[in-house]
C-alpha cells in the first residue's frame, strides 16, 4: 500500500516536471520577446527613480549629486507655502476632470454611436476620419486654434458682426481657456479613444441583441443592458488609468496656448515644472514637485482600485 502511494507520488511529480518542461519549451520564445521591453522599462522607468532623491537635497550641478547637502523636506515646504501652488493645483484638477468627463465618457458615447452604424463601409470611413487628429502634434493643433480664434480670423469677425460687437482675441480671455483646451482635446483624442471600446463591443455575442429584440427591447435598452455591461471591464481599467494620470494634464497642449494674460487659469504642474526646472535651473524644487505629482497619482489609483474591487470589479493593483 505504501509502495503504491509512493509510486503515485513519483508519477505525479514526473508529470508535473514534464508539464513544466513543455510549458517553458512552448513559452520561452514569448518570454524572450519580453526581454527588450523589460530592459527599456528598467532603464527608463525604474533607474530614474533614484534621481527623486534630488528633491531631498540642495542640488548644485557644480558639486554633483553626491556632494550636494541633504535638506530633508525643505523644498516640499517651499512648494506647499508657495502662493502659486494652490492656484496651479486647481487649474490642473479642473482640466483633468473636464477631460475625464468630456473626453473619456465622450469616447464611450462615440464608440457606441459608431457601433450602431449598420453600413461597414461608412463605419470604416467614420473611424478613419476620427482617428486622424490623434496623429497631429499639439504644436500644429495649437497653431490652428490660435489662427482660428485670433481677432483677425474670419470666424471671430463673422460671429462678432452677427452679435454687433467688436472682434476680440478669445485666447486672451481667461473664461474661455478651459472650454477651448477641452474642445481641442475632444477633437484630437475622442476618435482614438474609441479603439479599445469598439474592440470590446466586437466581442459581445450578436445573439444577445437578437434575444433582446425578440423580447421587445429598444436600442437604448439594448445599449444599457447589453453593450455597457459588455464593455464594463475595459471602462473600469481605462478609468483607473485615467485617474492615475490626473495630475499630468499634458505639457504641450497647455504650453502652446498659454500667454501672460491667462496664466492665472493656464498654469499647470507640467508647465510650471518646466519653467522652474529648466528656466530657473532649480532641479531640487522641480524634483519635489514631480515627487508630489507621482505620489498623488499613486494614492488616487490605489484608492479607486480598492473602491472598484469593493464594487466587484477587476482592478489594476
Amino acid at each position: 500500500m505504501i509502495k503504491k502511494i509512493s509510486n503515485e507520488k513519483e508519477k505525479q511529480e514526473k508529470k508535473k516536471k514534464r508539464t513544466s518542461a513543455l510549458y517553458w519549451k512552448n513559452m520561452s520564445p514569448y518570454y524572450m520577446m519580453l526581454i527588450p521591453g523589460m530592459i527599456l522599462i528598467i532603464i527608463f522607468r525604474f533607474c530614474p527613480l533614484y534621481g527623486m532623491l534630488v528633491a531631498f537635497k540642495d542640488y548644485d550641478m557644480f558639486k554633483g549629486f553626491a556632494e550636494s547637502p541633504w535638506v530633508g523636506f525643505k523644498w516640499f515646504k517651499i512648494l506647499f507655502e508657495s502662493r502659486d501652488f494652490y492656484n496651479i493645483l486647481r487649474n490642473t484638477l479642473v482640466i483633468s476632470f473636464l477631460d475625464l468627463i468630456f473626453v473619456f465618457f465622450g469616447s464611450i458615447l462615440f464608440a457606441i454611436l459608431i457601433n450602431e452604424i449598420q453600413s461597414k463601409k461608412y463605419k470604416r470611413v467614420v473611424q478613419t476620419i476620427s482617428y486622424l487628429p490623434h496623429f497631429l502634434s499639439w504644436v500644429v493643433v495649437g497653431g490652428l486654434v490660435i489662427q482660428l480664434l485670433s481677432s483677425d480670423s474670419f470666424i471671430v469677425r463673422t460671429v462678432a458682426n452677427m452679435l454687433n460687437v467688436a472682434p476680440q482675441n478669445i485666447l486672451l480671455n481667461q473664461k474661455y481657456f478651459f472650454p477651448i483646451i477641452v474642445a481641442g482635446e475632444m477633437w484630437k483624442s475622442i476618435g482614438w479613444g474609441t479603439i479599445l471600446f469598439l474592440a470590446a463591443m466586437s466581442g459581445i455575442s450578436p445573439e444577445l441583441y437578437e434575444a433582446a429584440r425578440v423580447d421587445g427591447a429598444g436600442k437604448f435598452q439594448q445599449i444599457w443592458n447589453i453593450t455597457l455591461p459588455g464593455i464594463k471591464f475595459i471602462m473600469v481599467i481605462q478609468l483607473l488609468m485615467r485617474i492615475g494620470g490626473i495630475m499630468n494634464v499634458g505639457f504641450e497642449k497647455v504650453f502652446v496656448l498659454q500667454n501672460s494674460m491667462i496664466l492665472d487659469v493656464a498654469e499647470v504642474f507640467s508647465t510650471y515644472n518646466y519653467k522652474v526646472g529648466i528656466g530657473q535651473w532649480n532641479m531640487s524644487f522641480s524634483s519635489a514637485l514631480s515627487f508630489f505629482e507621482s505620489l498623488t497619482n499613486f494614492i488616487l489609483v490605489f484608492i479607486f482600485d480598492r473602491v472598484a474591487k469593493m464594487l466587484g470589479e477587476e482592478g489594476l493593483l
